[in-house]
């Protein structure tokens, strides 16, 4: 079943009958400093509705040419697909690159910890250790409920009903969204 046919099955259920209109959200998540020895966890979210998804994986596909998929870590360490650029080539293509992102009609999330003061502020508080989880997680449901609430909170403003599709780009973020 193709997402518009899933959207309109999920709008006739949703609105029950009654006239309305479904908005649609698309979710994309990816984590940083996940590695032993980082001292911040991250976890980051991009939002926004599919039509403005399309518009803009269109022009970054374009404009980050030759580079199939960029990886910041990669750019910046000159590795993988950069592993020939220079410092210069990197900047240019970044120059390209940023204006997308902030042209565009899509809502950026970023949530992080400082694991030492983490660590520090649950010593010996192991009823809220269960409550956070691991500092990963808690970054991941934070992230996941800002989204929600700000969605939620345009959804009433505009009287909508809303249905919103999370894309993890990770199995950590599988694992943890899932519990």
């Amino acid at each position: 079943m193709t997402s518009a046919r899933q959207v309109a099955e999920l709008s006739r259920l949703f609105l029950a009958g009654h006239r309305g209109v479904i908005v649609v959200i698309k979710v994309f998540m990816d984590e940083s400093g996940i590695h032993d020895d980082s001292p911040v966890v991250v976890v980051a979210a991009y939002a926004g509705r599919p039509n403005v998804w399309r518009d803009w994986t269109k022009k970054w596909n374009q404009a980050k040419k030759p580079i199939k998929v960029y990886h910041a870590t990669d750019a910046q360490n000159l590795r993988g697909e950069f592993k020939d650029w220079t410092k210069e080539q990197v900047g240019t293509l970044a120059a390209k690159l940023l204006p997308i992102i902030k042209e565009s009609q899509i809502a950026a999330v970023s949530i992080s910890l400082d694991l030492a003061a983490f660590n520090q502020a649950m010593k010996g508080k192991e009823h809220l250790k269960r409550l956070f989880g691991e500092p990963y997680a808690a970054c991941f449901h934070w992230a996941v409920q800002v989204i929600l609430n700000t969605a939620l909170v345009i959804a009433a403003q505009n009287e909508l009903p809303l249905y919103m599709r999370l894309i993890l780009t990770s199995s950590r973020l599988w694992k943890s969204f899932l519990g």
